[in-house]
């Protein structure tokens, strides 16, 4: 007897469900009883009844926007391109032979997705077959599977040793370009692919940027011009090569071949960037100390002499280049071309020029200055470098630039010497 009445208190239990409902496609709420299912399986059709004594009657899931069944379990129907496949270790090694590896293979189901977060960006979660995914969407945008694939990596026949499997994360970029509301966060900012780490994650994103959407237009655009300054340091090598020509027969060894000169170089740097705008652009400035010799030898027969001369030039400077550099790409890792003007102030200048003549009967020595400096030179430079995000707030970067200068001399009618330089300059820096 006691059996008896166990099973129908069983099965009165399994029949009588809290009351609940669903909303269809055209928005129709229908209160109802649902019959029990399970996620577990790819369900296709509902089973419900008015009353704990009808019949049941049945709806495709398709049909329907949202479920409801009590507080702890409602779901929204969404049909999606899904990626079913399992992070499982041992799921893998039976798959194995059957893995497309680290690519998504995508098909179209009509499932039920469990809300875990909601807000401005939206977190589901779905369980077919077994297994879980998570989903997402931005400002009611359409719903995403957030992706995420374990699968093993390719190795040699002959390979000895344990298998091991590697990750596909295309989540995080689909985080940093849809669920960011701080354009400085990088991938190594982002959490892992857990379900409790990304819950926290995006009701931290819908608190963050709640505040920004609360904003008005003109605190807006105040925040979105905001810039960033990542202030550094340089040091690199300066191969210079100095030109310099003049029309008076006299001051023929200024038209000799200078020594190319290298010297050492480096000072401060600054990088002003705007993220809201471009991630990959940025002005940078620097301000660069070196000092400089440029030596050349010449010799002349005239009559009644042969004359050799030496003439050197000494150059204290201060470089100020301005530019645009443009990433590449947004990895940590991007190649950057850069180009710009620069202005270089001439802290301390000298030449001189050394003749020896000689005659039959003796020789002449002649020491004089024969250059009539400028105070300042502008030159054009561009450059090719290679950029390394070591931190959301260090990074480091080597950069080979070309620079041709408008020359060092005074220019006006009264100067017969014309001049330029070409420089060769190979960089390393680092930006905070």
């Amino acid at each position: 007897m006691r059996i008896i009445v166990l099973l129908l208190v069983v099965s009165i239990e399994c029949i009588s469900q809290p009351q609940s409902y669903f909303v269809t496609s055209s928005g129709e709420k229908v209160d109802c009883y649902i019959d029990p299912f399970s996620r577990k399986r790819n369900l296709q059709n509902l089973s419900y009844r008015f009353n704990k004594s009808d019949d049941p009657k049945s709806i495709q899931l398709s049909q329907l926007r949202e479920v409801y069944l009590d507080k702890k379990k409602s779901y929204i129907v969404a049909t999606v391109k899904i990626d079913n496949s399992s992070n499982r270790i041992s799921a893998l090694k039976a798959e194995r032979a059957k893995s497309p590896g680290a690519k998504f293979v995508f098909e179209k189901k009509t499932l039920l997705l469990k809300p875990l977060v909601t807000g401005r960006a939206n977190l589901y979660s779905s369980y077919s077959e077994g297994i879980t995914k998570l989903f997402f969407n931005v400002d009611e945008d359409t719903i995403g599977q957030l992706l995420y694939k374990r699968y093993f990596l390719g190795r040699h026949a002959f390979y000895v040793g344990p298998d091991y499997a590697a990750e596909n994360k295309k989540y995080q970029q689909q985080l940093l370009k849809y669920v960011n509301c701080d354009p400085r966060r990088k991938v190594e900012d982002l959490p892992e692919f857990e379900k409790f780490a990304l819950i926290n994650y995006f009701e931290d994103y819908n608190e963050q940027c709640k505040a920004f959407v609360e904003l008005s237009t003109e605190e807006k655009k105040k925040l979105e011009s905001k810039t960033r300054l990542a202030p550094g340091l340089i040091i690199g090598l300066n191969s210079s090569v100095a030109n310099l020509r003049s029309d008076i027969i006299d001051n023929y060894f200024l038209d000799a071949d200078f020594v190319r000169e290298n010297s050492i170089m480096g000072g401060p740097s600054l990088r002003i960037s705007f993220p809201h705008k471009s991630k990959q652009l940025a002005i940078t400035t620097s301000i660069l100390y070196l000092s400089a010799n440029y030596m050349s030898r010449s010799s002349i027969q005239r009559s009644p002499y042969f004359e050799e001369t030496e003439v050197s030039i000494k150059l204290t400077q201060l470089k100020i280049p301005i530019g645009l550099t443009y990433l590449f790409s947004d990895n940590s890792l991007s190649p950057y071309g850069s180009f710009g003007v620069s202005n270089t102030i001439h802290l301390n200048t000298s030449s001189s020029r050394m003749s020896e003549r000689t005659f039959d009967d003796g020789f002449e020595l002649i020491e004089e200055e024969v250059i009539d400096f400028s105070s300042n030179h502008f030159a054009f430079w561009f450059g090719l470098g290679l950029m390394k995000t070591i931190s959301p707030k260090m990074s480091v970067f080597g950069e080979g630039r070309f620079e041709y200068t408008t020359g060092i001399t005074k220019s006006n009618q009264l100067s017969s010497i014309k001049s330029n330089l070409i420089n060769f300059q190979f960089l390393v820096g680092v930006a905070f």
